[in-house]
Formats: structure tokens, C-alpha cells, sequence
């Protein structure tokens, strides 16, 4: 799937401000920290037709944020909401 330049930018901005790929190494993610049970954090947003998040470097969209909600639920994951 190609993403939109837009989309792309962004993710790539939001890593470099959240150092995502200091934490990601510093935590030891991977095998390891899933193993342990850990949960991980997906960074998600507001767009203009409905819900983002960030997930492992990848965006993924939804309509709804029940949708994202239960998306959560089911990957075992922990949600940091900005721009809400």
C-alpha cells in the first residue's frame, strides 16, 4: 500500500518528535518486551474523516473511535491520543 506523501510526513515528523526509534531500542522492543507480556503504545490522532494511529511506523485508519477502541483491545496495546 503506497501512502499519501501528507500521511507519510507525518509519521515521519511525529517519530522524530517522540524519538520513537531511541525508545523503541532503549526499551528493548521486539520478541522480548511482546514475550513479557508489555504492552505497547500506538500514538493516535483526529483527522478530518475520522481516526489515526500509529502503529510500529505504520498508519492505520479508522471510521469511529469505537472502532479504534476495540482495534486496541484486540492488538493489546496502549493509546497516546494527541490533538484531542
Amino acid at each position: 500500500m503506497k501512502l499519501p506523501h501528507g500521511v507519510d510526513v507525518v509519521r515521519k515528523r511525529m517519530s522524530k518528535l517522540f524519538h520513537l526509534n531511541a525508545l523503541k531500542r532503549a526499551s528493548g522492543a521486539g520478541a522480548q518486551s511482546r514475550s513479557e507480556g508489555k504492552c505497547e503504545w500506538v500514538i493516535a490522532y483526529r483527522t478530518a474523516h475520522g481516526f489515526c494511529c500509529i502503529y510500529r511506523g505504520v498508519p492505520i485508519d479508522f471510521r469511529t473511535m469505537f472502532d479504534l477502541q476495540i482495534w486496541v483491545e484486540e492488538h493489546n496495546v496502549q493509546t497516546y491520543f494527541i490533538g484531542f
